[in-house]
């Protein structure tokens, strides 16, 4: 059986505390928490806001602009 994550800042930690190889997907483990915590939240955006935002974030960053995982998350200007 799945989890339900209900407070994310153990998947959050888990997230940052991985080795992530920059130079291929930055923020592929974000994109896949996400799906994750959709999936087990039954795909309510609202209880996964915390991992939303974090994937925003690390959207922002310069090694992560042209990432596919990104294409959704382009920055608002």
């Amino acid at each position: 059986m799945s989890r339900v994550y209900q407070n994310h800042s153990d998947l959050l930690k888990l997230i940052y505390t991985k080795e992530m190889n920059p130079k291929k997907e930055p923020c592929k483990d974000i994109a896949c928490a996400i799906q994750v915590c959709l999936r087990d939240n039954h795909y309510q955006e609202d209880k996964c806001k915390d991992i939303l935002e974090a994937m925003r974030r690390c959207c922002l960053k310069p090694n992560a602009k042209n990432s596919i995982c990104c294409s959704g998350f382009k920055s608002k200007e």
